[in-house]
């Protein structure tokens, strides 16, 4: 969905791949979509939950403005080797 550039949680390196915008297109209101993300930076202290949520808000208004709605997200912010002992799963 997103140009992966490790840990990518900054608003202005959120840069959607068009291939995935134009194939969205298609799938409006034929689909409930949603995004899954495993998102460990947080376990490792990469970045706050704040920011991944602030990311996150980015992104869908980002899509909403292409008329792509995401209906939902969901993501694991855990890791067996989490920094935060409440990620360490």
């Amino acid at each position: 969905l997103n140009y992966d550039k490790g840990y990518t949680y900054k608003i202005e390196d959120c840069r959607i791949v068009s291939k995935t915008i134009n194939y969205l297109s298609k799938k409006i209101g034929k689909y409930y979509l949603f995004i899954v993300t495993n998102q460990a930076g947080i376990a490792k202290k990469k970045f706050s939950l704040i920011d991944f949520k602030k990311f996150q808000h980015h992104l869908l208004k980002k899509l909403m403005k292409k008329k792509i709605l995401i209906n939902d997200y969901r993501f694991c912010p855990h890791h067996e080797e989490a920094q935060l002992k409440k990620y360490r799963v």
